[in-house]
């Protein structure tokens, strides 16, 4: 009896793994195939931007790799197949972090949703009022500050009522989230403040810069902007996760147990299908971010040769502040395999 159950429960997995494999579209390699198109998309064209094929041309040929003196494009095409690769994985660094993050909501990331409405609203706005916004010599630096002041009372006057609330689902006091105000004003008003702190904002700095200000640079950092909040987000989450501890631990040891409920498969399906390929998604609207940006700052630095080399400095830095949040994940899961080690019974 003992075998013929143990073998219909073997016939029961191996249909479920087969059911599994047949899913290809579920599979890692189709989501995150189109992040490697663009990521080698961006790459070739930020190679183009920066004169890199010209570059990398003259010294092959200087040095004797070029058979004729003609150059084998096919290894372009195998270090932008490379570069993408590392590219859409350099790029999507900052998901491991948010996702770390997601045990609580904390005031900064409760904001993303108006940001993106923001930016949206910024990009129709910039689209279509670029240049007027541009040629005005004062209004930028006018709407800049007043945009912020406004964004800055918005919170301290709204987002202060019961900001603080219990997650009834994590049971203590000292679990809480951060809610935000329900009156669809609140809403409204940071998505419009945001769109406008953006487009002055970008404005200003194209009018502090010794470049003239043209209305495709202006697009492309505006395009870019989400990189910087992205950024601010990573370093927002991250204090949380160095000070938190305790609670992402309390979070995964109920979250553990309700895996283990008879029903939780479904469930866990549901939300994990729908977070994979929204995570697909994402990477590459991140990756076109970072494109935008990284062009468009080398537009503005990149016009004398001493620009250059500032541009090598800003480019450098960027690439370190993006990397350094992920980085940390590393001591997060030793702090948490100590605690498991020291105490399993807390994780069951």
């Amino acid at each position: 009896m003992q075998a013929k159950g143990g073998s219909g429960m073997a016939r029961a997995e191996k249909s479920s793994n087969d059911n599994q494999n047949t899913r290809w579209w579920e599979s890692y390699l189709v989501r995150y195939f189109l992040g490697f198109i663009v990521g080698g998309i961006a790459s070739f064209l930020i190679a183009l931007e920066f004169d890199v094929f010209e570059l990398t041309t003259c010294w092959l040929k200087a040095n004797g790799f070029s058979a004729d003196g003609k150059v084998d494009f096919s290894t372009f095409a195998i270090a932008i197949g490379i570069l993408g690769l590392g590219f859409c994985y350099l790029v999507s660094t900052p998901i491991t972090v948010l996702h770390a993050g997601r045990y609580r909501r904390g005031p900064v990331d409760a904001h993303t949703r108006y940001f993106w409405f923001g930016w949206l609203i910024s990009l129709i706005f910039g689209v279509l009022f670029g240049s007027q916004v541009l040629s005005w010599s004062v209004l930028p630096t006018i709407g800049f500050i007043a945009s912020g002041a406004a964004g800055s009372w918005l919170c301290l006057c709204w987002a202060d009522h019961e900001a603080w609330e219990p997650e009834s689902a994590m049971g203590t006091m000292d679990e809480k989230n951060y809610v935000l105000p329900k009156h669809p004003f609140y809403a409204w008003a940071a998505s419009v403040l945001i769109a406008f702190f953006l487009l002055f904002g970008t404005a200003l700095v194209m009018r502090v810069s010794s470049v003239a200000p043209v209305k495709t640079t202006y697009i492309l950092l505006l395009f870019g902007t989400p990189t910087l909040w992205i950024g601010v987000m990573q370093y927002a989450v991250l204090f949380r996760l160095l000070t938190e501890t305790d609670l992402m631990n309390r979070f995964y040891a109920k979250l553990f147990t309700a895996r283990r409920s008879p029903k939780a498969k479904e469930v866990r399906e549901t939300y994990t299908h729908l977070r994979e390929h929204s995570n697909s998604i994402f990477i590459v609207l991140i990756e076109l971010c970072v494109l935008a940006f990284v062009v468009g700052l080398g537009r503005l630095t990149k016009t004398t040769e001493q620009g250059q080399g500032i541009f090598a400095v800003y480019f450098l830095s960027f690439v370190g502040l993006w990397m350094l949040p992920t980085v940390f994940m590393w001591s997060r899961a030793n702090a948490m395999e100590r605690s498991f080690a020291k105490d399993p019974e807390q994780f069951y």
